[in-house]
């Protein structure tokens, strides 16, 4: 492993199929228009005739951030500012749909440069450097490149949050088993990994920790459902978990004991609004189901088999906690 020097752009999902122009600041507009109107996410990385480079971050049509970045610093901006970094139409644009939850953690890279560290090593030593940050602890986003592809992991304590893994190859993005399935066979040829360290006071680290915390929630809620009815009618609350995120416009599904959560939120208001329609939902299930004393009790129960920080988590969010649990 040895020390490279700081990477002045950022290449992100580079190998995943495109769409390559050169355009003016008018083109650009152009294409968030249509992003707009097609409910497109994406990312837009433009690259300037000075050598700088511009990056629009869009989920279902929406500009959720927009960065300048020069060799050295990486700042957000507003669109007017960005588009007042070029003339004519001499910019290269690579335009790439993306999963909303890949552009969710490709914000990580761009609010949380630079990297910490920007390291080469070869495929076989990538376990050994993962056990390294599971020891530090860290919290952000690891970009990994090699020759074919590159990745996104996400990790929370130095734990790698396996949903939010994504591996960006010629045939597309991939995420979460077979991602990682992918990561575990690079054991030639070498990886440049950059490691962008959370803050952890910003919004982006903050909804993270939620998304993670209801995430076990959950999942405890949901497996000690299943040991007290069994599978059938475990499905059956999936199913009414996953109608009334779809009724709420929300990008949130039930399967099984697992939530997939792959909603952008733009706040922590709305992220807690979604999670107390997500908790009210299995509860009136189970409150239907098991009566709405036990249901109660298999939510506290939930709440209590938390590790004490992701209880605290939740009750930092003060009004989600107050309507959920009494």
């Amino acid at each position: 492993m040895i020390n490279v020097e700081k990477i002045t752009m950022i290449d992100l999902f580079s190998n995943v199929p495109a769409n390559y122009d050169s355009g003016s600041p008018a083109y650009l507009r152009a294409l968030l228009n249509i992003s707009k109107q097609d409910l497109l996410s994406s990312m837009i990385d433009v690259r300037t005739p000075d050598g700088d480079q511009v990056v629009l971050l869009l989920a279902d049509g929406q500009l959720l951030s927009a960065y300048y970045l020069t060799g050295t610093t990486c700042t957000s901006s507003t669109l007017v500012e960005l588009e007042g970094m070029w003339s004519g139409s001499s910019a290269k644009v690579r335009s790439l749909p993306l999963p909303r939850e890949a552009v969710r953690s490709a914000q990580y890279v761009f609010a949380w440069y630079p990297a910490r560290q920007a390291l080469m090593i070869q495929g076989s030593a990538l376990p050994s450097n993962l056990a390294s940050f599971a020891a530090q602890k860290t919290c952000g986003v690891l970009h990994l490149k090699w020759t074919g592809g590159d990745a996104l992991i996400t990790l929370l304590d130095g734990v790698q949050v396996n949903a939010e893994i994504f591996l960006g190859t010629i045939t597309g993005v991939v995420s979460g088993a077979a991602a990682i399935r992918h990561l575990q066979r690079l054991q030639e040829g070498a990886i440049s990994l950059s490691v962008y360290e959370a803050q952890t006071t910003s919004l982006l680290f903050q909804q993270l920790l939620l998304r993670h915390v209801i995430a076990d929630l959950m999942r405890n809620i949901l497996g000690r459902y299943s040991q007290m009815v069994g599978s059938g009618l475990l499905n059956a609350l999936s199913g009414d978990i996953s109608n009334a995120m779809r009724l709420n416009n929300l990008h949130i599904q039930a399967l099984g004991e697992v939530i997939y959560n792959t909603h952008v939120f733009l706040s922590l208001e709305d992220a807690n609004r979604a999670y107390f329609l997500l908790i009210k939902a299995s509860q009136l299930h189970m409150a239907r189901v098991l009566g709405a004393s036990l249901a109660q009790t298999i939510q506290n129960d939930a709440l209590n088999a938390l590790a004490p920080t992701a209880q605290a988590i939740l009750r930092e969010q003060t009004q989600l906690f107050t309507l959920a649990f009494h």
